[in-house]
């Protein structure tokens, strides 16, 4: 808060954003629990920076409450955000009132400690933790370290055996939902840096998996619409057209294999593509085609 007063000119009231305490009184004057901005300037001075504790502690209650009601069946841990706003008396403030405390750096971590609050009611984050803020959180026994990369789980597992300790972890996932918002707040993304993607290995080896299983099977059309052909062509009469119907399918594999070759150059797999629609539909056509050619066969 920065000037020699504040006047909120034009407004009739406090909006929810503002702490309950919070009012306009009939000067205009901006009020904190009765007492105007412009004596608290004039006592303490310019910039000031309040904190409204009751409102603090109201709101870490109200959450810790809701997490149990929300989920009976199952422990919950409710975490104040460190990087929120940390000092030793916030630190205080939210743990008695039940919640434990996030932190993500070492002077956070150093904070948290200082205020008196024990381990097992702190929590190690980030996704660029240093060794030396692994090894305190291990020795101070916090509540848990969240893996927030793939490297992570070993990194800790060698610094806890060095210090003869055991390490709580949680692993955080990225599960892939696009909820909407803005990409640059979207934490459930799968290419997210926090946390380790929920389909990992689908991201590494899924194009690869899936481009063998289509291979596998337009080859085994092809081989079964080539059997298929061979034994039609043997054939006389009504029995010898069932090879156009081989012919067909050989045609729909070649123009399903030139698709897959032109996609390796041009790889938009956006649903407003036509060539989107057009391979979805020709895949999908393999899944019939492939009863079909095989019964053609065995008949």
């Amino acid at each position: 808060m920065t000037g020699s007063a504040v006047r909120v000119d034009g407004m009739q009231g406090i909006t929810p954003i503002w702490p309950v305490a919070t009012a306009v009184n009939a000067e205009g004057a901006l009020t904190f629990h009765g007492r105007t901005a412009e004596s608290l300037l004039d006592e303490f001075g310019s910039p000031l920076y309040l904190i409204d504790t009751d409102e603090v502690s109201a709101r870490a209650r109200y959450f810790v409450r809701a997490a149990a009601d929300a989920f009976t069946n199952s422990t919950t841990h409710v975490s104040f955000a460190g990087k929120a706003f940390l000092s030793k008396e916030v630190v205080r403030l939210v743990t008695d009132a039940g919640m434990l405390v996030d932190t993500c750096s070492m002077g956070e971590m150093r904070i948290a400690l200082a205020a008196g609050v024990p381990g097992r009611r702190l929590v190690l984050h980030g996704n660029n933790k240093s060794d030396a803020e692994i090894e305190l959180a291990i020795e101070q026994g916090f509540a848990k370290i969240v893996v927030d990369e793939p490297d992570e789980p070993a990194r800790i597992a060698a610094i806890a055996r060095r210090l003869g300790k055991r390490a709580r972890v949680m692993l955080r996932v990225t599960a892939g939902i696009h909820a909407g918002g803005h990409e640059y707040i979207s934490t459930a993304h799968e290419d997210q840096k926090f946390g380790v993607p929920l389909l990992a290995f689908y991201c590494i080896f899924g194009d690869i998996l899936s481009n063998l299983i289509w291979c596998g099977m337009m080859i085994w059309l092809s081989f079964c619409a080539i059997r298929g052909l061979v034994y039609a062509n043997e054939q006389t009469g009504a029995a010898r057209n069932i090879r156009y119907f081989h012919i067909g399918v050989l045609c729909f594999a070649f123009a399903e294999y030139l698709l897959w070759t032109a996609g390796c150059f041009w790889p938009d797999t956006s649903p407003a593509s036509p060539t989107f629609w057009c391979d979805m539909l020709l895949t999908l056509a393999i899944l019939g085609l492939l009863p079909a050619t095989r019964k053609a066969v065995d008949a």
